[in-house]
């Protein structure tokens, strides 16, 4: 049969200079949002990695201030350090400040033992882990909607050049029934059933073509297909592509159980002290006017210390936080033991599926060249009057259904092979 390239009327792809729409096309000019988001969250996360290891340097800073003292310090001394005639058990007042004073300076801090600094690098690793497969994962499931939505609109479009064909051949046939209906050769119930038939056709037509520019309008919201009116790459070919894909399911949750694992040694090591380092450089100010300016009145002042944290409180809770992150690690096994099991399963009913598809295409493939076979016997039978139109009918209703089921079943194993 002659096939029918055919050209579909939607408001946004009105274009005179049509071309052919191929799926390596398709997967080319396809805009996946969630991608683009996915890839934003794997650098905010290398971002989030750099700023961790960042922290291991010396934290140095700017530190100044000015204080106005309002009230002003009084400090009881023995007279007697001042004033050796002063009576035994005499005091004296002194004030040891000024009403204004200010300091300015650097601050170094450097933390020399910090379990938690290395944990921290661990867990932000492991969230950079998590990005980028979230970002594979939104590629490959973007990429199988693609050509799942093309082999669709394939299908739809087969379906309706078969309409087409059918209708085209029908209409045929029934000039001439009606020629012998006025010639008094055919009964009049004999033309009403072959115009009822035409009605069908045409309906069916009508309908395919409808289901096809909904197939079209899908793809619409991923591409821009205002140029294209015509899907090119065949069911056949389509199966031909690599549709490798990896256990996301499984990798996350491996991600999961190493977050769960990281945890767990960081709340072990939350008893364990912080030893920091802290300098500075700089000078105070003293004076009861505030002339900053005024060098006189600036004292150097330098120093080095060393701090000990050592935890108390935070060990209450880390036998309880223990159980909790031992529990979450346990139920991550459990969920990665069955879905390992699940997908051994899968793969084994899914060589199956593969199997039985296949044969069932090469069964409708025989079966839809023989069924083509019979209606054209048919309508030429049909044609020279040895047989009613009613017979014709039949064969054309057979070689329609067996064509959905061919294309039923090439749906079936495109989608098997994706999984």
């Amino acid at each position: 049969m002659k096939k029918i390239i055919f050209y579909i009327s939607l408001s946004f792809c009105a274009q005179l200079n049509a071309q052919e729409l191929s799926l390596t096309k398709a997967l080319e000019l396809a805009n996946n949002p969630e991608y683009k988001q996915a890839e934003l969250d794997v650098l905010k996360q290398e971002i989030n990695l750099k700023i961790q290891k960042n922290k291991r340097l010396p934290l140095i800073y700017g530190d100044a201030n000015v204080q106005r003292n309002l009230i002003v310090p009084v400090t009881p001394v023995p007279a007697i350090a001042f004033n050796p005639n002063a009576e035994p058990g005499e005091i004296t007042p002194l004030k040891f400040a000024t009403d204004w004073s200010a300091k300015a300076g650097l601050q170094l801090s450097l933390d020399l033992f910090n379990s938690q600094n290395q944990l921290n690098i661990k867990q932000a690793e492991n969230l950079s882990k998590k990005s980028e497969l979230a970002k594979q994962k939104s590629g490959a499931d973007f990429r199988n909607l693609i050509v799942d939505l093309y082999a669709q609109a394939y299908l739809a479009q087969q379906q309706y050049e078969v309409s087409l064909i059918n209708e085209v051949n029908f209409k045929e046939t029934l000039q001439i029934i009606l020629k012998r209906n006025e010639a008094g050769r055919v009964s009049d119930l004999e033309k009403n059933t072959a115009l009822q038939k035409a009605y069908e056709l045409e309906l069916t037509v009508n309908e395919a073509e409808l289901i096809l520019k909904n197939k079209f309008i899908q793809l619409a919201n991923y591409i821009d297909i205002s140029t294209f009116d015509f899907i090119s790459t065949s069911i056949e070919d389509i199966l031909q592509y690599n549709f490798s894909t990896s256990d996301f399911d499984i990798e996350e949750l491996n991600l999961e159980i190493d977050s769960n694992e990281i945890e767990s040694q960081n709340n072990k090591l939350l008893s364990l002290p912080k030893l920091t380092l802290n300098a500075f450089y700089g000078g105070q100010f003293y004076d009861n006017q505030l002339k900053i300016t005024n060098s006189e009145n600036w004292f150097g002042n330098s120093y080095v210390n060393v701090t000990l944290r050592i935890p108390i409180t935070e060990n209450f809770e880390k036998i309880l936080k223990a159980k909790q992150f031992a529990y979450d690690k346990e139920m991550n096994q459990i969920k990665l033991a069955s879905l390992m099991k699940e997908k051994q399963n899968s793969e084994l009913q899914k060589t199956n599926d593969l199997l039985i598809l296949k044969q069932k295409l090469v069964s409708y493939k025989k079966i839809i060249s023989l069924a083509e076979k019979n209606t054209e016997i048919v309508k030429d039978q049909v044609d020279s009057g040895t047989v009613l139109i009613s017979e014709y009918n039949k064969e054309l209703e057979n070689l329609f259904s067996q064509n959905q089921k061919l294309w039923q079943a090439s749906y079936d194993l495109l989608s098997s092979s994706m999984k």
